[in-house]
């Protein structure tokens, strides 16, 4: 995903076709780019997401994307095609396909699972009903969530930083 204007202009992240995460300090663009993301492929929102929550996700998008703004996404179907998804603040999105826009074409996305910090808070607390497959997927993902937290118990992310001599 890039952004072409607005305030991520410039800004590039590579995402696994696996598992991704995103991890920064408040502010940092994290929710940006997931929103923006969302936006770009048109993903709907959660279902459960309080009134407030969803203006948030609305307004975030347009914050970041600004006055023509873009969010363009590249990627790839199961035979290895590459596109590119362009969408401007308030237009529609465009698929194209070897540079050239193809109207019509819709990428085949496998129903990706996203989860923004709310939605992962709400799921651990057991307020999110999760389809079985989304079940599975949460699962592992719990259980990479509690092996990092395990490697970090064992020091295992601890960097050390020599000390200056005089």
């Amino acid at each position: 995903i890039r952004f072409e204007g607005g305030i991520l202009d410039g800004k590039r992240v590579n995402l696994s076709a696996e598992m991704n995460c995103l991890i920064g300090i408040r502010g940092s663009g994290k929710s940006a780019v997931l929103e923006c993301l969302r936006y770009a492929l048109e993903l709907p929102l959660p279902d459960s997401a309080e009134e407030l929550d969803l203006k948030y996700k609305q307004d975030l998008v347009r914050f970041a994307l600004g006055s023509g703004g873009k969010v363009v996404v590249e990627a790839e179907d199961a035979q290895g095609r590459a596109y590119e998804i362009r969408r401007i603040l308030n237009e529609r999105t465009d698929v194209y396909f070897d540079g050239q826009v193809s109207p019509g074409v819709r990428i085949p996305l496998k129903a990706p699972l996203f989860f923004g910090q709310k939605e992962l808070e709400a799921a651990a607390a057991g307020g999110v009903q999760l389809r079985r497959y989304e079940r599975a997927s949460y699962c592992r993902s719990r259980r990479f969530l509690r092996q990092l937290e395990s490697d970090h118990d064992r020091n295992l992310f601890t960097a050390k930083i020599p000390r200056k001599t005089a």
